[in-house]
C-alpha cells in the first residue's frame, strides 16, 4: 500500500518544504511524518498526499506544547501554527479538512478527547457560517453597503489616517464580534446566544457611528435612526442610542435575550478591553471607536488579540469569511451544514421563544438574567447548569 520510491521521495520533499514554510518545530515535523508513513503502510491514502500530510501535521501541532512569552514556566497547548495557513499551504479547504481529519482520526485511532476537538471545531464553523450569513443583511440594513471602497492614497510621504469606509467598518464589526465570542468558549457552538452576541456588537458600532456623526456611513432608510435625523437642527446624541429593539424586530432576534446578553456579557467585556488599553475611545460611553485617531489602532489591536487566541487554541480563524478567497478556503459548505446538528437558526429562535413563554410565570418571580450567565459563572458539580 506504500508509494514508489520516487513518489515517496517527492512526498517527503513536500513535507519538508511545508514544515519550513510553517516554521514547524523539528519534533512535531518528525512526529507527523512518522505518523503519515505508518498509516500509508496499512491504508491506501487516495487523492493528494499533501492533504493527508496536512491532517498529520495538525494532529502533531495540537499535541505539542510551547512556552508562553515572558512566562518560562507556563506552557500552552499547540505549537502556535496557524490552522488557516496550514490548510492554505496544503491546498485543503476547511470542508475537506473536516472530512479527511475524521478519516485520519479513525486510521490513527485518535483519543476520544481529540476527536471531540475536531467535532467541536466543525460545529463552531457551522455556527459561524450561519451567523455570518445573517450578519451581511443586518449590516446593510444599518449602514451603507460595503464595496471595494479602498481610500485614495495620499501623495504626501507622511501617511495620514483616513476616515473608515463601510467595508472597513464591516470587517471591524465582524472581527470584534469573533474576538469577544472567543472569550466565551461555551457559546461558540451555541447558535442562539452567538446570534444575540452579534446583535449586541452591531448595536455598539451603530451607536459609535451615530455619536461620531458619521452620516456618510449610515443607511438613511434604517428605522433606528435618531429623531430629527437629517433635519437642519439635528445634533448627534451624546449618549449611546440602543437599537436592539429594531434589530430584533426586523432580524428575528429575541428581545429579552439580546438585551440580557448586551448588558451582562457584551458591555462587561467591552469595559475590560478599554481598561486593558486594547481599545481606544471613551470608556464611560464605550464610544469613540471609529474616531480618526482611534479606528486604525482599534482594528489592529483587535486583530492582534484574536490572532493570539487562534494560534494558542488551534481554532479556525473566523475572519476567513472576510477574505477575497473565502470560497476557496471554505469549500462547499452545504454538505457540512446538513451533517452538523446545529439546526436552523429560525427554528432555534422560535424554540427559545416558546421556552421563554412556558417559563413566564417563573421569570416573574425571579430577576431576568440571560441564559449566557451560566457560562460566565459555571457551577461546579451540577450537571446541565
Amino acid at each position: 500500500m506504500g508509494l514508489s520510491g520516487e513518489a515517496e521521495e517527492d512526498v517527503y520533499i513536500k513535507h519538508q518544504d511545508l514544515c519550513q514554510d510553517l516554521n514547524m518545530d523539528k519534533d512535531s515535523a518528525n512526529e507527523a511524518w512518522q505518523s503519515y508513513e505508518n498509516i500509508r503502510q496499512n491504508y491506501t491514502l487516495e487523492g493528494d498526499q499533501l492533504h493527508w500530510l496536512g491532517c498529520a501535521l495538525y494532529v502533531a501541532c495540537r499535541k505539542a506544547t510551547a512556552p508562553t512569552v515572558g512566562r518560562a514556566n507556563m506552557l500552552v497547548e499547540g505549537n502556535l501554527v496557524s490552522l488557516t495557513r496550514l490548510l492554505r499551504l496544503c491546498n485543503l479547504s476547511l470542508i475537506q479538512f473536516f472530512s479527511k481529519s475524521k478519516k485520519w482520526a479513525d486510521m490513527t485511532n485518535l483519543s476520544p478527547e481529540f476527536r471531540d476537538k475536531i467535532n467541536r471545531l466543525e460545529r463552531n464553523f457551522a455556527v459561524s457560517m450561519v451567523i455570518f450569513k445573517k450578519f451581511q443583511p443586518i449590516f446593510n440594513d444599518m449602514f451603507v453597503e460595503p464595496t471595494n471602497d479602498q481610500p485614495r492614497q495620499s501623495k504626501s510621504k507622511k501617511q495620514r489616517n483616513l476616515p473608515c469606509t463601510p467595508s472597513r467598518v464591516f470587517d471591524f464589526v465582524w472581527t470584534l464580534f469573533v474576538c469577544v465570542k472567543s472569550e466565551f468558549p461555551e457559546i461558540s457552538d451555541d447558535l442562539v446566544n452567538s446570534y444575540h452576541l452579534l446583535l449586541a456588537c452591531c448595536d455598539l458600532i451603530y451607536a459609535n457611528t451615530v455619536m461620531a456623526d458619521r452620516t456618510d456611513l449610515l443607511n438613511n432608510k434604517f428605522p433606528g435612526l435618531p429623531r430629527n435625523y437629517g433635519e437642519r437642527n439635528y445634533q448627534p446624541p451624546t449618549e449611546p442610542p440602543c437599537i436592539i429593539y429594531q434589530l430584533c424586530s426586523k432580524h428575528d432576534g429575541i428581545l429579552v435575550e439580546a438585551k440580557g446578553i448586551k448588558e451582562y456579557c457584551w458591555k462587561n467585556h467591552m469595559k475590560k478591553l478599554f481598561e486593558k488599553k486594547v481599545l481606544r475611545g471613551e470608556p464611560k460611553t464605550l464610544s469613540g471607536l471609529l474616531d480618526l485617531a482611534n479606528f486604525d489602532l482599534n482594528l489592529k489591536a483587535i486583530n492582534k488579540v484574536y490572532e493570539e487566541y487562534v494560534l494558542s487554541v488551534g481554532d479556525f480563524d473566523e475572519r476567513i469569511f472576510l477574505g477575497d478567497d473565502a470560497n476557496t478556503d471554505i469549500g462547499t459548505p452545504t454538505k457540512l451544514v446538513g451533517s452538523t446538528p446545529i439546526g436552523d437558526i429560525s427554528e432555534k429562535l422560535q424554540a427559545k421563544r416558546n421556552l421563554n413563554q412556558q417559563m413566564g410565570s417563573i421569570s416573574q418571580l425571579t430577576p431576568a438574567t440571560p441564559l449566557l450567565l451560566r457560562y460566565l459563572r459555571p457551577v461546579k458539580g451540577v450537571a446541565g447548569v
